[in-house]
């Protein structure tokens, strides 16, 4: 059974168990033989792919995404600014109504500014956040403060944490920036 130009055996595959394992497979990806999309295919893809790129930097710019540790990191090196990483989980309710609630608004009352901030997810990290966190409570808020000397300093606070005691950190890891 051949249609639509796959190459020989692709669509008996696409109708097995086989199928993920026989596309990913050197046989069907045989330039010469490669026939899969009409030049209207193309476009359509074309489009549907700036579409959904669109999409994806509106959500990402809505939900205030934070840069990955190793962004945030090198930003507050060259910055000279402290950095406070929050580790936490989907799962964990107060994990989520603080990167939600509490930390949305520092960013938007401009609490922020003077800090780089990062968001590790427990699950989707578990390697580095193993390596950031003491203690298996979540969330942990960290902030590292480079001195003078080149060395940094770890504040951290364990738990739910209010706005209070949030920009109280904030405020003292920057006190602390270059000392």
């Amino acid at each position: 059974m051949q249609s639509r130009g796959y190459p020989p055996g692709a669509a008996e595959a696409l109708e097995t168990e086989d199928a993920e394992r026989f596309l990913l497979s050197a046989e069907a990806y045989q330039p010469h033989r490669l026939a899969f999309f009409t030049t209207q295919d193309l476009g359509d893809l074309h489009m549907f792919s700036v579409l959904l790129a669109t999409l994806l930097s509106v959500v990402a710019s809505e939900q205030g995404l934070s840069p990955d540790y190793a962004t945030a990191y090198r930003s507050a090196q060259v910055e000279g600014k402290p950095l406070m990483v929050v580790v936490g989980a989907d799962w964990c309710p107060a994990c989520v109504n603080l990167k939600n609630s509490t930390i949305e608004s520092l960013k938007r009352s401009g609490d922020l500014k003077d800090v780089e901030v990062a968001i590790v997810n427990r699950d989707i990290q578990p390697d580095l956040a193993g390596k950031l966190m003491r203690g298996p409570m979540m969330p942990q808020i960290i902030v590292f403060t480079k001195g003078n000397s080149g060395s940094w300093t770890r504040l951290q606070l364990t738990g739910f944490q209010s706005e209070g005691s949030l920009k109280s950190l904030i405020q003292t890891a920057v006190r602390n920036t270059g000392t």
